[in-house]
């Protein structure tokens, strides 16, 4: 059985955009679409990451999302906090925490320290 595209909701500008740069692998694409009608995509998004296996993927779907703070990217963001990308578990943690100025915190010499990330994690976990 062939496998489904998770990305297959493309049905405007926008959002044919969107799922281009996503199988694309095209981060510079996506952070100019950060700024468009992700949160009119946003039930689509998640879907699409949970249907997800890969983490380079998820990481560039979370990356897109994470200015949204809708209740529907709750459990994205609870899985993201198992991601091999610092980054990604620092967005996650931000978003969780309902709090995006920790990101500053987790920043050493302008690199987001993996340590940092994961103490927080570990905190928010307990």
């Amino acid at each position: 059985m062939a496998k489904s595209d998770p990305f297959a909701f493309a049905r405007d500008a926008f959002s044919t955009s969107v799922c281009d740069a996503l199988r694309n692998h095209d981060f510079e694409a996506l952070e100019t679409l950060r700024d468009g009608q992700v949160s009119d995509h946003l039930t689509d998004l998640v879907a699409a990451y949970a249907a997800l296996n890969d983490w380079a993927t998820k990481d560039l779907v979370l990356h897109l999302i994470q200015d949204c703070s809708d209740d529907r990217v709750r459990d994205v963001m609870l899985d993201a906090l198992d991601s091999p990308t610092p980054d990604s578990r620092a967005i996650a943690i931000c978003s969780l925490r309902s709090d995006n100025t920790l990101f500053d915190g987790f920043l050493v010499n302008g690199f987001v320290d993996g340590g940092r990330v994961d103490a927080a994690i570990t905190e928010y976990r307990a």
